[in-house]
Order: C-alpha cells, then sequence, then structure tokens
C-alpha cells in the first residue's frame, strides 16, 4: 500500500473514519493534514517493513498506539459553507427567476397594450390614405373641395393619433408608411435636438453626482420642487425621486426619535453621532495630532423661530478639533418647543443626561479613549443647568458665593477652587443648599445640577456674551452721558425729536453712521420716550475700536475724560489678551488678572457700584482660574451656537413643513444629512480659501482656529 496514492489514502481514511466513528470526510481535510497523515503512514510502513517477525511486529504496532503516537485530524467546514452557499445561490437564482417572470409578464401587458394601439394608428393612415373612398366611386370623380376636405381629416387622424401616444408618455420616434408600389417608408419624427435630449436621459448617474446634488440642495435651501423644474430642464442631473430617495437614505442613518413626558420635541443619541465624527477626524488626522482625551463641550440657548414659536436648541461641540467655534462643528443634539426653565428642561433632557453619565469611553482602533464633558452657555442657561435663581437674585454666581452688592470689590478674593477663601461652590453642595428651607442658607440654590457628572470647574463661561454685556454697558453708560450734556431726561416725554437741536447724541449718531452702521435715535410711538435700538456684536466691535471720546464730550474736564477713555482703551486690551491666552502660562494669567482687577476698580470709580454686573465679576475673578484648569476659552465661544440658531430659524421656513413638531425632526435630518455629506467629499472645493492669520493654514480663519 502506498499512502502517497490517493486512492489508496481515501481507503485508509475510510478504515480510521469507521474505526473511530469521525465526521469528517476526506475531501474536509485541509493540506496540511493530509500531508501529516501521509507522513504517519510512511513511517509505520517503513517501521513495519524492518520487523523480521510477528512478534516484533505486534511490539512495533503496540508503540504506535501510545498517546504520543496520537494524530489529530483538523478539517475545515469548508464543505458545509459551500453547500450553505450552494443553498443560498439556488435561493436567490428563484426569487430571481420569480422576478424576472413577474418583469416579463408585464411587459407583455404593455407589449400587447402598444400593439393595440398601433393598430389602431395604422388602420387609420391607412384607411385613410387610399386613393378611393369605399364604394363604386374614384377619387377623380370627386369635386376639388371634396378632396381637400377629406385630405384635412387624413390629417387630422395622423394628429389624433401621435397625440394619443404622448398622452400615454410615449414618445413618437418613426413613422412607417406604405407608398404608391406598396413599398414601407420610414420617416423620422425627431429633429436633431430631441435626439440629443433622449440619449442623454439615458446617460448613468454615479453616486457623487447624486450626494453633490442633494448637498447644494440642503445647503442652499432648494424646495422639491424648485429642483424638479431645474431637472427637467437640464436632463444631465438625476431625478427628483432620486434625491428624494437619497435623502430617506441618509435619515435613516441616526436614530432620531420624539422627546415624550410631555416635551414637544426631537432628539438623538450622542453615543452614534460622536462616534460618527470621531471615525472621520482619526482617518482625517494623524495619530500624533488625534488628542488622546476627547473634551466634549455641551451647550444650549434659546432662540425666537418668527413671533410664536420657541425653542431650545441643545447641542455638543468637540473644542479640539476643526469648525469647533463654526456652525457646522455644534451638533443638535435635541431641539425642542418651549421656554429655557428648569423643570421643562429636565423634563426634555433627561435621556441626554442619563447618557453622558454612562458614557464615558469610546474605542476607536482599538484603542480606548476617555470623554471628558464640559458645558458652556450664557449665564441665564448656565444658571438653570446648575439649579441657580436667575443672574438678578443677590448670589447669582455659579462659581462662588459672591454677593451681588460687593462685585465691585476688588480687594476680595473670590475663587472658583478654594472653598475656605474663595467661597466656591460644587455640585454637591448646590444639591445639599436647594434641599434647606431658609432662604438665607439656601444661597439661590433652588434645584439640584441636572448634570451632576459635570463639576463646576468644567462649566466654562462665555467670552462672546461677556463681550457684548459688558460693552452693552459701556455703551450705555456712554449714551446717558450725552443725554446728560444734551438737557435730555431719561423720562422726559417728546412727540418728535429734533436730533440738530442736540448736538451731543446727534455727533455720536454720526460717528456711529460713519462707520457704517445703520442707526438712529427715535421718539417710541407708545411711551413717547426716546429710544434707540441694540447693537449688534459686529457693530459693538466697531464701535469698541474706532472710539473716541474727546469729540463726543468735548465738555467734560480732562482728569474725567481720561478716567472714562482707561475704562473703554482698557477693556480694549482685556478683550484682545483674552484670545491669546494660554493654561500654561503663569505670568500671563496673573497679569491679566491684575489687569481685570485694577479695570473694574476704574470702573466702579466711575460709574456707580451697583452696575457691576455678573459678566465684570467673571472677568475680574473666575476667567484665569478657568484658563488655568481648562486651556484657552476661545474653543469654547458660543459663536457657533449663535449662527446655528439663525440656520434653524433659516431651515424651518425654507426646508421643512412649518408644522412645529415634524419641523423639529427635518432641521435634525437636514444638518445630519448636510455633515454625511460633508464628509463624503460632497462638499465642492473652492479656489478661494481664508487663510488663518494664527496657525497660517488655509481653509479657515483666525476666528474659527483652534490652535490657539
Amino acid at each position: 500500500m502506498d499512502p502517497y496514492n490517493k486512492s489508496h489514502l481515501e481507503s485508509i481514511f475510510e478504515f480510521i473514519k469507521g474505526k473511530f466513528e469521525l465526521r469528517a470526510n476526506f475531501t474536509d481535510l485541509t493540506d496540511n493534514t493530509v500531508a501529516r497523515l501521509q507522513l504517519k503512514l510512511y513511517r509505520l510502513l517503513q517501521a513495519i517493513r524492518k520487523c523480521s517477525g510477528s512478534r516484533t511486529i505486534k511490539k512495533q504496532i503496540d508503540k504506535f498506539t501510545k498517546d504520543e503516537y496520537n494524530l489529530e485530524l483538523k478539517y475545515t467546514s469548508r464543505k458545509r459553507k459551500i453547500e450553505e452557499e450552494l443553498e443560498l445561490a439556488k435561493a436567490k437564482q428563484i426569487k430571481t427567476e420569480n422576478e424576472l417572470e413577474k418583469v416579463k409578464n408585464e411587459a407583455k401587458k404593455k407589449i400587447a397594450t402598444m400593439d393595440k394601439r398601433i393598430q389602431i394608428m395604422s388602420r387609420k393612415l391607412i384607411t385613410k390614405s387610399r386613393t378611393y373612398l369605399p364604394g363604386s366611386k374614384k377619387t377623380k370623380n370627386y369635386s376639388k373641395s371634396h378632396i381637400r376636405r377629406l385630405t384635412k381629416q387624413r390629417e387630422e387622424n395622423c394628429k389624433d393619433a401621435v397625440a394619443f401616444l404622448k398622452t400615454q408618455e410615449y414618445t413618437p420616434v418613426k413613422l412607417t408608411v406604405r407608398n404608391k408600389n406598396g413599398d414601407s417608408e420610414d420617416i423620422s419624427l425627431l429633429d436633431t435636438e430631441t435626439k440629443s435630449k433622449l440619449i442623454s436621459r439615458k446617460k448613468p448617474i454615479n453616486e457623487a453626482t447624486i450626494n453633490m446634488c442633494l448637498y447644494a440642495k440642503d445647503k442652499f435651501n432648494v424646495s422639491n420642487e424648485a429642483y424638479h423644474e431645474i431637472a427637467m430642464i437640464n436632463q444631465d442631473l438625476p431625478r427628483s425621486h432620486v434625491i428624494k430617495s437619497k435623502a430617506k437614505e441618509l435619515n435613516s442613518f441616526f436614530d432620531i426619535k420624539a422627546i415624550e413626558r410631555g416635551v414637544q420635541g426631537y432628539q438623538q443619541s450622542i453615543r452614534g453621532v460622536l462616534t460618527f465624527i470621531l471615525n472621520y477626524y482619526f482617518k482625517l488626522m494623524t495619530n500624533e495630532s488625534f488628542p488622546t482625551t476627547i473634551r466634549v463641550k455641551l451647550s444650549g440657548d434659546g432662540t425666537w423661530i418668527g413671533s410664536k414659536l420657541h425653542v431650545v436648541n441643545f447641542t455638543f461641540t468637540l473644542p479640539d478639533f476643526p469648525c469647533a467655534k463654526s456652525a457646522d462643528g455644534n451638533v443638535l443634539l435635541a431641539i425642542f418647543k418651549g421656554s429655557e426653565n428648569y423643570f421643562y428642561l429636565q423634563n426634555a433632557l433627561k435621556d441626554i443626561i442619563q447618557e453622558t453619565t454612562e458614557f464615558t469611553s469610546l474605542s476607536l482602533q482599538g484603542k480606548v479613549y476617555q470623554i471628558v464633558y464640559y458645558m458652556g452657555g450664557d449665564l441665564k442657561f448656565l444658571n438653570i443647568i446648575c439649579g441657580l435663581d436667575s443672574c438678578a437674585s443677590k448670589y447669582s454666581c455659579i462659581w462662588c458665593k459672591c454677593p451681588s452688592d460687593q462685585r465691585y470689590d476688588t480687594k476680595k478674593l473670590w475663587s472658583m477652587v478654594d472653598i475656605n477663601k474663595g467661597g466656591a461652590r460644587t455640585v454637591k453642595e448646590i444639591e445639599e443648599c436647594s434641599k434647606k428651607r431658609s432662604k438665607s442658607e439656601k444661597y439661590n440654590c433652588s434645584n439640584p445640577p441636572l448634570f451632576p457628572s459635570i463639576p463646576l470647574t468644567r462649566v466654562v463661561p462665555d467670552t462672546l456674551h461677556l463681550f457684548l454685556r459688558i460693552c452693552d454697558q459701556l455703551i450705555n453708560q456712554l449714551i446717558k452721558d450725552l443725554m446728560h450734556e444734551d438737557n435730555v431726561a431719561k423720562l422726559t416725554k417728546y412727540t418728535k425729536i429734533d436730533i440738530n437741536k442736540h448736538k451731543h447724541i446727534a455727533a455720536f449718531e454720526q460717528f456711529v453712521n460713519e462707520r457704517g452702521i445703520s442707526w438712529r435715535f427715535f421718539v417710541d410711538k407708545e411711551t413717547k420716550l426716546i429710544k434707540h435700538r441694540d447693537f449688534t456684536g459686529p457693530e459693538k466691535y466697531k464701535i469698541l475700536s474706532a472710539i473716541n471720546l474727546s469729540t463726543l464730550l468735548p465738555n467734560y474736564s480732562e482728569t474725567k475724560l481720561d478716567k472714562i477713555e482707561v475704562i473703554w482703551d482698557g477693556f480694549r486690551q482685556l478683550i484682545s489678551k483674552l484670545d491669546n491666552l494660554q493654561g500654561d502660562d503663569n505670568q500671563k494669567l496673573l497679569d491679566f488678572s491684575s489687569l481685570a482687577k485694577t479695570w473694574l476698580k476704574n470702573y466702579v470709580s466711575v460709574y456707580p457700584t451697583k452696575d457691576a454686573t455678573p459678566y465684570m465679576h467673571i472677568l475680574a475673578n473666575h476667567i484665569p482660574e478657568t484658563i488655568e484648569i481648562n486651556g484657552a476659552l476661545s474653543q469654547f465661544t458660543q459663536q457657533g451656537l449663535e449662527k446655528l440658531n439663525d440656520h434653524v430659524t433659516k431651515w424651518y421656513y425654507r426646508s421643512t413643513s412649518l408644522s412645529h413638531e415634524a419641523a423639529m425632526k427635518q432641521i435634525i435630518e437636514k444638518q445630519s444629512r448636510l455633515r454625511q455629506l460633508h464628509f463624503s467629499g460632497a462638499s465642492r472645493y473652492r479656489k478661494f480659501q481664508w487663510t488663518c492669520k494664527t496657525c497660517h493654514k488655509k481653509g479657515h480663519s483666525s476666528k474659527t482656529c483652534v490652535a490657539i
């Protein structure tokens, strides 16, 4: 017996299979196992051939029955897999044959219907194209007027037949007729332009073109009806039903569900969206530039959509990644109808609060990253989230227990970290104080914090609102001084105002208009008081940069004018330094803290101490500590969320059904689609790109740079 003979080897394996009751077949054995079996058999035969008698043969066989000579037969499930694949292929074949049979039957029905229509048209054409009429009379025996009438009827019958085909969505391409000799002739019914249009319709449209068209449609708020008309004009564009199908496919990628518990709105899971975004950036960035800890900033803000609908947008952004400061970098987690109050936010954000407590780590490409949550927003929103009363209360500061009548005092130390020296608050302390009955012991703590897993040291004040609110105070104080110089009392009523009689407010109005800002004083129709509109953020920045107090207040003494100029110049310096402060530069932080306290001291030396606002207290006491703990505050700005509020208003009126609850879901779906399409490369590359003045890279500006 030859072990290297396939037939001999199969017979030996069948013997082994029957003796030891193996389930494997010879075809299931791997090549490595077959080679080992052949080697074992070869050695066994060689050993037996060397034996001289039956007794030595028996000893040799007993030697090979020991455990050390056992052969482990390893086999794969190739045969089973092949059989399963074969059964699956047969099932697919049967299904395909059934679908093909259905298509054939439908095609036969359409062909039969079309044959009937063609027969009717042909019968009419052949009948009306004869040179004689039914009967014995020849055509030449009829009068000329009767022949013209018959010819006209034939033309009308031909037009009716062609028009009938067009109503059934068929385009006549060719007409076959017979001449006098009985030969058939083909007449083309299409011109060159129509032929090219029909040919271009048949061109296949790839997935990238569909994505780009959908991205442009969503980006610029093009309605379905408008896109349908454009696609009908330009045959190279994807059909509108293809765009709608693609939008539905992208909408199903994320689980967007309704908020229950009596709240009208929609929400999505932070886990799914965060994983999707980080996977994209993980492929885009290098291992060195990818952060070791994922910082996630949660924030929210209320906004009016029109005059009757008020919604709250709750978002998250990634401070250490691109687009952190833009509207695209703020991802909508929830949008719901209602006002900003504690109990409404508690019901609306219940699922998100629980998820942030549980979802604290994420695995990417086999590596585990820790997730650290932060909270941002304006003071109104942060006070509600932290369980405190409004900013008008006595102890309104989130980070310390500074009373409102001591905000101006720069000699006292207020800290967000040191409990003993600066009266710092903690999440646990707020929760305990909210349960006390005495108002003096509560320190304006009315409810437990909504996000107990986020410590107050990671509740970050917003530099954008800090700039806006302090600018409001400076501009309002300046307008009060101007009106006082013109003897215009605050509560004096006017029927109309002659701006030329009040030179100081006229000079300020002229100064504002020269900066390219449309702004003026006016008399309110109801109260009859002099009013003016609020300035926007960019307008305030223009005024702060170009203010010249000596021309606006010429009658002020040099001493008082210098004090006011020091206040304006000092605030301008603080804002410019605030954007560049880093947490690891202790000396600059100390200089900034000293400069901020000096500025607050100068402010209360000119204006009443009661006008020291919560943002001024935060600027002088808590901003340096926050930067030291969390790094540069420019990464936590609310500028992107404020811009997102504008986008939500625009999307509501241009891209939704205007039904309140359904519109909120459509807004989240639209932002999710834009993000997916942008990540897939559907956004068009623009030749002109901003060059950042901070990191000197293209694609963004210094306002949206995350390098600082």
